[in-house]
């Protein structure tokens, strides 16, 4: 069946789901990134960043700068 010149029941199609599933992880990356910065930024404790937005303690010590 072609939609918009695709045919539903080819390679491209999932070419074309697959690139555009890759373009939305990597857009909530980016959001989960804003939001824990924001986070550690008000002031949140590393278990108030973990438990809410999910972020593990090798990000939130990246953002705080630990080493």
């Amino acid at each position: 069946m072609l939609i918009d010149g695709v045919d539903f029941n080819s390679y491209e199609l999932y070419e074309k789901i697959n690139k555009r599933l890759n373009e939305l992880q990597g857009e909530v990356f980016d959001l989960r990134n804003i939001a824990t910065q924001l986070a550690i930024s008000s002031g949140w404790t590393d278990d108030e960043v973990q438990n809410v937005i999910g972020a593990s303690m090798y990000e939130i010590e990246g953002f705080r700068g630990v080493k």
